[in-house]
């Protein structure tokens, strides 16, 4: 809603990764963020259009510094 507070959907690690990628889907499987940058965060915007009130699926995967791999998903809601 542009307010400053849940504005961006970002990824947050407690460790040193020598890897990162972070992909977001919305129902229907599009993807409408990558990236492999753990600063970026998604805007909950697609080609800077903003994307519907829905629910959309994140899918991180990530290689720690002593190069163990984890990977995660989950879904996350889109409110204006």
């Amino acid at each position: 809603n542009g307010d400053g507070i849940n504005d961006k959907f970002r990824v947050q690690s407690n460790c040193l990764l020598s890897a990162f990628h972070l992909f977001i889907y919305n129902r229907w499987g599009q993807k409408v963020f990558e990236s492999t940058d753990i600063n970026a965060a998604w805007d909950g915007t697609l080609n800077g259009v903003l994307q519907p009130v829905s629910v959309f699926v994140y899918q991180v995967a990530i290689t720690k510094s002593n190069g163990e791999t984890k990977s995660f998903q989950g879904n996350l809601s889109l409110l204006k």
